[in-house]
């Protein structure tokens, strides 16, 4: 079986395999909101995860880890460094899963 991870992600998913994870449903709902943390504004209040997880890959699983360890479990960035991710790899997760905003798209006058 080939990993889409690398050994570090399927370290730190180990490590923290057996948090309780809650949730109902495997799409998170989009609320607009103006909390702000990090230099990040949130795009989402909270980070609802699926009761069963394993239809998931392996990526999106750890993107939806690294969602909630951040919005719902207010976790820093460099907490979340602890677990073995580097903060690029964090910031991508919370850009690709929709749960902050990205700073880099600055609408400019025509």
């Amino acid at each position: 079986m080939v990993s889409l991870l690398s050994k570090s992600e399927l370290t730190a998913l180990r490590r923290v395999g057996k948090m309780a994870l809650k949730g109902v449903n495997d799409q998170c709902k989009t609320l607009p909101t103006k909390k702000r943390r990090e230099g990040f504004d949130f795009r989402q209040t909270r980070v609802e995860l699926p009761l069963d997880n394993g239809g998931l890959n392996p990526k999106t699983q750890l993107d939806l880890l690294i969602c909630h360890l951040f919005i719902n479990e207010k976790r820093s960035i460099s907490g979340i460094m602890h677990l073995g991710f580097d903060r690029r790899r964090i910031i991508q997760a919370l850009l690709e899963q929709g749960a902050i905003y990205d700073r880099r798209r600055i609408s400019r006058a025509a």
